[in-house]
């Protein structure tokens, strides 16, 4: 475990630099303050949380917990440094932007724009709930709420998931601990909010559910 963890903070250090070297490479050509810096990812990656060490093979919250830093001159002046928590998908960053850019957002669009969360001063904005889907090695779809995740397994990619894993992770942020069993009631409100999700989507899409 060391040496793959000693690994992937050298990856980490490595990627570190370069990004202080382009932010270094912004001032020196004097047009760091009329510069835009965001800086987002496409996936988490497990470090052993789930038994999958480096890679993103499951809809659980490291996987799906992607990092957002966002610096705008002009518009991200007052809350600099503050950290934003609410429930976002990635998809809501391409109509932020085009907000931000002064841009139309399609209408066909799913993503919402939470421009006003990064402009305001201390306002949180964000969605009730999360929906995170896996089909490439695993075949999976969870429930992000509150401080409660629930996956449900429609395949295991075989692996050891059993069909539905609940996790506290505020308390247990490595997903170590199964409340499945323990608490049913979460179990059945994160699967109501999973299948009206469902549905709406099923509807706008005029197909059954494909991970089926």
């Amino acid at each position: 475990a060391k040496v793959h963890y000693d690994g992937y903070d050298t990856g980490i250090h490595y990627v570190d630099h370069y990004v202080g070297k382009l932010i270094q490479d912004l001032k020196d050509l004097g047009i760091y303050q009329d510069t835009a810096i965001v800086v987002s990812s496409d996936h988490g990656e497990n470090q052993g949380e789930l038994n999958v060490w480096g890679d993103h093979q499951t809809a659980d919250n490291i996987c799906n917990r992607i990092p957002l830093i966002i610096r705008w001159p002009g518009v991200t002046d007052g809350p600099a440094g503050s950290v934003r928590t609410g429930f976002h998908y990635n998809l809501d960053l391409a109509p932020t932007l085009a907000e931000l850019t002064g841009g139309e957002i399609p209408s066909g669009w799913n993503g919402e724009s939470f421009a006003r969360g990064l402009i305001a001063d201390g306002e949180e904005t964000g969605r009730d709930f999360l929906i995170l889907s896996q089909g490439a090695w695993s075949c999976q779809r969870s429930t992000r709420w509150d401080d409660y995740l629930l996956i449900r397994t429609y395949h295991t990619g075989m692996k050891e998931f059993p069909e539905y894993m609940l996790f506290d992770v505020a308390q247990d942020p490595h997903e170590l601990h199964n409340l499945a069993a323990a608490r049913p009631d979460l179990v059945g409100h994160g699967l109501m909010l999973m299948d009206r999700w469902l549905g709406q989507r099923m509807q706008e899409g005029m197909r059954g559910d494909p991970f089926w």
